[in-house]
């Protein structure tokens, strides 16, 4: 083992600088075994057949590293891309389908190999024609390779950069688009819901317009006259009896003249059929002041008189009797106020062959009873 003339470190007979302190050694100049496919190969003593075998090692190592060349730039980029993300798995997947290149021996092995047989070409045999062009040659191919490797471990270093780059970004734009959409869902909904509110308002409104108009085609409909003139000292009274899905004429026509005896204006032609069948008739025959107020009554009348009909219909099966029972609820309503001023309850109860025979005795019962009774209220 050849010793460092500079300091006391033995180093390998292969070597060209001392491993300790980098002096360069003096090759020596007896042959020694190389090594060639793990092979060891004795030189010959002739010089010539020395230089043939250092050439042939020169031209095997040229070509092995030619035929492994370093991988490309782009398969070390992605190789860098793939490896952060995927912990290693990426790696040995592109090593698998060679994209790092497939090599027999490893690449350090034969640059150690052709850099020790070119040092020994250029100490003992650079003088030689050929083997000078063989080293230039072989000595650029080297540099060329080295470079090739270094551009590869470069873009193998950019492929991780941009792998860590992507795993923070990607999760950020994930996160970020998630959010807008939540957020873009929310306004949505909202306007779905404020669109839909102003929509019920529309239709709440225009229910409300479309009520208030048959409303008031109702209230026109219900008098047949809007005011009437008034006299000092004479009441205007309007009568209507009805069994709230029909006015009875008979009975109105009965209290009207009964009324008239207390020489006050009294009419029964203020109501049209349409106050019953709309039922304002029900709700003013309970006071209700605001149906009062909305038909503005006040104007054309001082009071009315309501006559509500109830009748009842049952039978006697076995002598083939029809049973009619009539109750007439009598009030008398303030127009201004919608204050009852007075009422009256009158019954009548008849049995016939037929139901209309029995429903006109017991309305003439009912008449007798209040033509006995002489309505005539004190507020009169």
């Amino acid at each position: 083992m050849p010793k460092c003339p500079n300091c006391p470190k033995q180093n390998p007979p292969t070597a060209n600088v001392c491993i300790g302190c980098g002096h360069p050694l003096q090759i020596q100049a007896s042959p020694v075994a190389e090594v060639k496919n793990n092979q060891a190969v004795q030189p010959s003593q002739d010089g010539a057949d020395l230089a043939r075998q250092l050439a042939e090692q020169i031209n095997e190592s040229v070509a092995k590293l030619k035929s492994s060349p370093p991988t490309t730039r782009l398969n070390s980029f992605v190789v860098g891309a793939i490896s952060v993300p995927t912990l290693g798995l990426g790696y040995l997947v592109a090593k698998f389908f060679g994209m790092l290149g497939r090599f027999v021996e490893s690449p350090k092995r034969i640059k150690l190999a052709l850099r020790q047989v070119l040092a020994k070409v250029e100490q003992g045999y650079k003088t030689e024609t050929e083997m000078k062009a063989l080293f230039e040659k072989s000595r650029n191919e080297l540099q060329s390779y080295e470079a090739l490797e270094q551009r590869s471990t470069m873009y193998f270093v950019y492929g991780i950069a941009t792998s860590i780059i992507l795993c923070i970004t990607i999760p950020l734009v994930i996160w970020h688009s998630a959010k807008t959409s939540e957020r873009e869902a929310a306004i949505a909904v909202q306007r779905a819901a404020m669109t839909q509110v102003e929509r019920i308002a529309e239709d709440v409104k225009s229910g409300e317009s479309k009520a208030i108009k048959e409303y008031t085609e109702v209230l026109n409909k219900s008098l047949t006259t809007k005011k009437t003139t008034k006299v000092s000292g004479i009441k205007r009274i309007a009568v209507l009896a009805s069994d709230s899905k029909h006015s009875d004429p008979a009975i109105t026509e009965f209290i009207v003249k009964l009324l008239q005896e207390t020489n006050n204006n009294v009419t029964g032609g203020l109501f049209s059929e349409v106050f019953i069948t709309s039922g304002l008739f029900e709700k003013v025959f309970n006071s209700d002041i605001t149906v009062i107020k909305d038909l503005n009554l006040a104007e054309a009348a001082d009071e009315i008189v309501l006559i509500k009909k109830d009748l009842k219909f049952s039978e006697r099966p076995e002598y083939s009797l029809k049973i009619i029972s009539i109750t007439l609820n009598v009030k008398f309503i303030d127009t201004a106020t919608g204050e009852v001023l007075s009422g009256y309850t009158f019954d009548g109860s008849s049995e016939a062959f037929s139901a209309s025979t029995a429903e006109s005795s017991a309305v003439n019962q009912i008449i007798g009873k209040i033509t006995e009774s002489k309505i005539n209220p004190s507020h009169l």
